[in-house]
């Protein structure tokens, strides 16, 4: 029990002075510079790039310190590219959620392997199609946002940027 419970602890440990180095260091900063040199305005570039960021920085490092992080770095690029943030936020969880399962850390997909009593090599083999999954996911979100936005635009039509029409009746939503 001892070494199943000590090894997320340790995980933990390194992803906690990891973003503290990277907090410090301003590394958010140095970071939507080079997003913003290579992607230029365009959104769904800015994105995949994200996405990648996200992915690498997801391997290490929790999905909440990551967002306490790098929420500046996501606010600035959202605005710089015109992105709804209702959108982004889901692309960028459901990546943070694909980083928990992928190596070298993948602390969920290690947890699992460790209480099934199977290797982390195996367990990583029997996960690639569960990557391919999200992968497919996170990329149709990216170029199909409407998709994403439909429920909100439904249920909280002002969290995705509609507004009352004059009339009264109604709201009229940007496409």
């Amino acid at each position: 029990a001892g070494l199943i419970f000590s090894l997320p602890l340790i995980t933990i440990g390194a992803a906690n002075a990891f973003g503290w180095m990277l907090a410090y260091l301003r590394g958010a900063i140095v970071i939507a510079d080079w997003i913003t040199s290579i992607a230029g305005n365009d959104p769904h570039y800015m994105m995949l790039l994200l996405v990648l960021l996200f992915t690498i920085v997801g391997d290490f490092i929790e999905p909440v310190p990551t967002i306490i992080i790098f929420m500046p770095l996501v606010n600035a690029l959202t605005q710089a590219g015109d992105i709804n943030g209702v959108h982004m936020g889901v692309v960028l969880i459901a990546t943070l959620a694909f980083g928990l399962i992928t190596p070298p850390y993948g602390l969920v997909l290690l947890m699992a392997s460790k209480f099934v009593g199977v290797s982390f090599a195996k367990a990583l083999r029997a996960a690639l199609p569960i990557y391919l999954v999200f992968l497919f996911t996170i990329t149709f979100t990216i170029y199909f946002p409407s998709v994403v936005l439909w429920l909100p635009k439904h249920v909280i039509p002002e969290s995705v940027g509609c507004f009352k029409s004059p009339a009264g009746t109604g709201y009229i939503c940007p496409n």
